[in-house]
C-alpha cells in the first residue's frame, strides 16, 4: 500500500528573485513580490496495540506558501488564490507608515492522497 501525497509539478527558473510556483496565486497593484517560501508537510498516524505499531498512514498533506510584497505606489497589492488554493492568512501590512509598506499573506493547498498502487 502506498501512503503518500503527490506534489503538483512545478518549474523553478534560474531567476534570482522570488517566484510564484504551482499557480498558487496571482497579484495586482503597485507591488513587487519580494519573498515566497513554500512548506510541504503531512502528519503520520499510527494504530498501536500494547506499544506495537499495527498500521500507519499519512494524513493532512498540504503545501503552504508565505508571500511578501513591497508596495511601490498608491495601490496596495491584492491577491487571488489559484485553483485549489485557499488564503489562510489574508494580506496584512506590517509597516503602513513607511514609504514602501510591506504586505504578507499565507495560502494553503490541501493535497489529495495518491491512489493506491499494487506492488509486485
Amino acid at each position: 500500500m502506498d501512503c503518500h501525497y503527490e506534489i503538483p509539478a512545478f518549474e523553478l527558473s534560474k531567476k534570482h528573485h522570488a517566484q510564484i510556483l504551482m499557480s498558487a496565486l496571482t497579484f495586482s497593484g503597485n507591488a513587487h513580490l519580494t519573498s515566497a517560501s513554500y512548506t510541504f508537510s503531512s502528519n503520520v498516524s499510527k494504530a498501536e496495540k500494547d506499544g506495537d505499531c499495527l498500521a500507519h498512514d499519512v494524513t493532512e498533506g498540504k503545501i503552504e506558501v508565505s508571500v511578501e510584497f513591497l508596495q511601490t505606489g498608491a495601490n496596495p497589492p491584492t491577491i487571488t488564490a489559484g485553483t485549489g488554493w485557499v488564503i489562510t492568512s489574508p494580506l496584512a501590512c506590517s509597516n503602513p507608515d513607511a514609504d514602501w509598506p510591506t504586505w504578507s499573506a499565507t495560502l494553503t493547498k490541501y493535497l489529495a492522497k495518491a491512489a493506491e498502487s499494487s506492488q509486485t
